[in-house]
């Protein structure tokens, strides 16, 4: 298939536990023993992905998650540490960490907010085993500290009603990523591994956690009913964060060194440490050594620059690497795909003309113009028909085409002849105009001539009337 261009887009996944990775079916192409081969701590996971809204605001359908789901099925994806820059899609290959090696589609499935309300129905699930060689990351997610996965690839966008409708998506990777990233609400919905440490610990988040508390209890000398009191504030990869709280209320905090050796947890030196703060970048923008704006500011001041003339809006797209069909689809992808086809098909009308596109208007000009010319033509044949059934006198037809006649003058401003009238419409017209009692009375004034002398009139011989006048009846 194809690779789309455009735009790259991703959505999200968090830990749960909430059903099993059997429950995912593998791909036909998967062979877990060869992917497992060698590891001795192997972690599979499920993550899912409901029918909906994205952080971004994208609503994301179910044929899109559905496609997703059939590349897994298909030929599979992996997954990264973080998402691969767009630019460097078809020439990098970075060391993938995971392989998703199955998925479902749920269409029944409901999506709840806090409160119950069912907010949408469908949810897509994906089964992934972590590499061998990625230890840190099953510690990660093992500990939750990673607990969301990034889809990602092309999206299909169609817009409608002010929403931004992902209708399809090819996906390039399922990648994880820090927490609360841009892009669908994501979990992780089960866990599947060995016993890790074997012995008393599972290898767990959970019973890692219970188990520091309770040696930190052994070595500091804490037993129940004595007012002392320890808590876990932090757990790091080898070293542990313990709370003290004394009789007299008093606490304190120390840190200690840890290590799984032989199934069993053992604890280093006890070091007293107190609490910092840390800072964290904010995402505002800074420029000029110290003013800081966030990105709103930032373009606004662009805004300002275009409007000045200080940068043109071609010099903003073409820095920013953007096609005018990115952007065009962007915003509105039922225009662009209206703006697209009337161009094919204006391409196609050259063609059929001969023309290039500057002497395209000029050539349908000139056909209109002939085709105009032609039209009056044949209705001038028409109309000449339709008299010659209709009138069968040749003195009044030759009337009738004679401006200079009376007749002729009552034919052309009463018979309004149309250029889209048809043969039935241009019939009535003149049926109308030869009903009118003017007319008839100019018709039967042509057809009267004066009685040749000799004509008797009234049992009277005409010649000796100065003059008489007989009538003549003519078809018309």
């Amino acid at each position: 298939m194809p690779r789309p261009t455009g735009e790259t887009a991703s959505l999200m996944a968090s830990i749960n536990g909430e059903m099993s990775v059997s429950d995912i079916p593998l791909a036909t192409w998967a062979d877990l023993d060869a992917i497992k081969a060698g590891d001795d701590a192997p972690l599979e996971v499920v993550v899912e992905v409901p029918v909906g809204r994205s952080r971004r605001g994208w609503n994301y359908r179910a044929k899109a998650l559905q496609s997703i789901v059939g590349e897994v099925m298909g030929q599979g994806l992996p997954g990264f540490l973080g998402h691969q820059k767009p630019e460097n899609v078809d020439t990098e290959f970075p060391t993938p960490v995971t392989h998703w090696v199955g998925a479902k589609f749920d269409p029944q499935r409901e999506n709840k907010d806090s409160t119950g309300k069912v907010l949408s129905k469908g949810v897509a699930y994906f089964r992934g085993v972590v590499d061998k060689s990625a230890d840190d990351l099953k510690r990660w997610v093992k500990a939750k500290v990673i607990r969301q996965v990034s889809i990602f690839g092309y999206p299909k966008i169609q817009k409608a009603a002010g929403e931004t409708n992902v209708v399809d998506y090819q996906a390039l990777s399922i990648d994880w990523t820090p927490l609360n990233r841009m892009g669908m609400p994501t979990k992780i919905v089960a866990l599947g591994e060995i016993d890790v440490i074997g012995g008393e610990l599972d290898g767990s988040h959970e019973e890692l956690h219970n188990e520091l508390r309770e040696v930190a209890r052994q070595v500091m000398g804490i037993t129940d009913g004595d007012n002392q009191w320890i808590y876990i504030e932090k757990v790091f990869d080898d070293a542990v964060i313990v709370e003290y709280t004394g009789p007299n209320k008093a606490s304190k905090l120390y840190k200690f060194g840890y290590a799984v050796i032989d199934g069993k947890l053992q604890l280093g030196e006890k070091a007293e440490v107190v609490k910092k703060t840390t800072y964290e970048p904010t995402g505002e923008i800074y420029y000029g050594g110290s003013q800081s704006v966030d990105w709103k500011e930032y373009l606004a001041k662009i805004r300002a620059m275009i409007k000045s003339g200080d940068v043109t809006l071609g010099q903003v797209v073409g820095e920013m690497g953007w096609q005018a069909q990115q952007i065009a689809g962007e915003i509105d992808a039922e225009w662009l795909k209206k703006v697209t086809g009337e161009m094919a098909l204006l391409g196609d009308i050259m063609k059929e003309l001969g023309v290039e596109p500057d002497k395209a208007v000029a050539k349908v000009k000139e056909l209109v113009k002939a085709a105009g010319e032609m039209a009056v033509i044949e209705q001038t044949r028409v109309v000449g028909e339709m008299l010659t059934d209709k009138v069968k006198s040749d003195a009044v037809r030759t009337a009738l085409g004679d401006d200079k006649t009376m007749l002729g003058k009552l034919f052309k401003s009463s018979v309004k002849v149309q250029p889209d009238m048809t043969k039935e419409q241009i019939a009535s017209e003149i049926d109308t105009f030869l009903a009118d009692e003017a007319v008839k009375g100019e018709i039967s004034r042509i057809h009267t001539d004066p009685v040749p002398v000799g004509s008797k009139i009234n049992n009277r011989t005409d010649s000796d009337a100065p003059k008489a006048l007989r009538k003549k009846s003519v078809a018309l």
